[in-house]
């Protein structure tokens, strides 16, 4: 078979880093205009590829590239297990775990201090059990942080509780769409990956848990409308079951796709039974609008805007393989190291 030549770029390794640059140029303005949104970075992604296209010197064998990379297996799992982790995580929220760690949280009726502790690690409990950092703070900072501040609390303090609470399970849950990816692209097992995150991330929750007591009270109480904050029941708080399972298959060595399909199932079925949703949740077709929606719906929605630009992001990645410059890297810092090495 004939050798097909390698990918060239003009201006060599240069030309090869610069749809890089332009990606990431567009994502920092995005986020600097406050409009770091997923679906958003679709645009300077697609303007990525345009700009590779160009700069290829044989844009038919870059288009080739792109597809081969878009193509691969490991973008295949990744896909298929970011979807599955979104159905679980929908499922938990239809069945109402939110409403119930926010109820367990209210129910406390401790200090400002404990408070915010308590937010803390009800946050951290919410963010591993649902993998999202945002649809945490989404969903605790209405609720919680004004009985916060109504009861005492510090107010910026309360608000870094929140927020370090959801990213503390956005990068530790196994159906975190984080993990996944950094699972696959490095070409381990989401279980090794949550281990070996797991004992930094609990030393720093550690630290935080400390310094959120010490600092979580504000001095004034002011005593907050119970009834303001709709109807709160601990109901839900048997979902967390589900999470629990899903992290001990992960730990017993489960294929990602298999413990997440399981866990799925378990999470349905628990919640059909306890009565927490109803059949006609799991899927809703409106003939009328010609619209479709349901819990197994909406969680692969909820995650179509990372998985595309994902696509794209291992499609540009694939370029840079065959472009010659994760070579080109790994050379260059060989011979540094050989020429330290020389030197002393």
């Amino acid at each position: 078979m004939e050798e097909k030549k390698s990918l060239e770029f003009r201006g060599g390794v240069v030309g090869t880093i610069i749809p890089f640059l332009v990606l990431f140029v567009g994502i920092i303005i995005l986020a600097l205009s406050g409009r770091a949104l997923p679906m958003a970075f679709w645009v300077p992604a697609l303007a990525a590829i345009l700009v590779a296209l160009i700069l290829a010197k044989s844009p038919t064998r870059c288009a080739e590239e792109l597809v081969r990379g878009m193509a691969s297996e490991m973008v295949a799992i990744m896909m298929m297990a970011w979807f599955l982790a979104g159905i679980v995580a929908q499922i938990l929220r239809e069945a109402g775990l939110v409403n119930g760690l926010i109820w367990l949280c209210v129910q406390s009726n401790v200090n400002p201090r404990v408070f915010t502790l308590l937010v803390f690690l009800l946050g951290c409990t919410m963010s591993t059990a649902t993998g999202t950092a945002i649809g945490t703070v989404i969903a605790l900072t209405p609720i919680i942080y004004p009985v916060g501040a109504a009861i005492g609390c510090n107010g910026a303090v309360l608000c870094g509780a929140i927020v370090s609470a959801a990213y503390f399970g956005d990068n530790i849950a196994p159906v975190s769409d984080t993990t996944i990816a950094s699972a696959y692209t490095q070409g381990v097992g989401v279980a090794a990956v949550v281990k070996s995150r797991l004992k930094y991330a609990l030393v720093a929750a550690a630290i935080a848990a400390v310094l959120f007591f010490i600092t979580g009270s504000s001095g004034q109480a002011g005593g907050h409308d119970a009834a303001a904050l709709g109807e709160l029941r601990p109901n839900g708080l048997i979902m967390l079951l589900v999470p629990a399972i899903l992290i001990f298959l992960m730990f017993r060595g489960m294929h990602l796709i298999v413990a997440l399909m399981s866990s799925g199932v378990i999470a349905l079925v628990l919640a059909l039974i306890t009565g927490l949703m109803s059949p006609g949740q799991i899927l809703i077709i409106d003939l009328n609008s010609f619209s479709v929606g349901g819990v197994l719906i909406d969680g692969i929605m909820g995650l179509i805007d990372i998985a595309v630009f994902a696509f794209m992001l291992m499609g540009l990645i694939n370029l840079l393989d065959k472009g010659g410059f994760f070579s080109w890297l790994i050379n260059n810092s060989a011979l540094k190291h050989r020429l330290r090495a020389e030197a002393t």
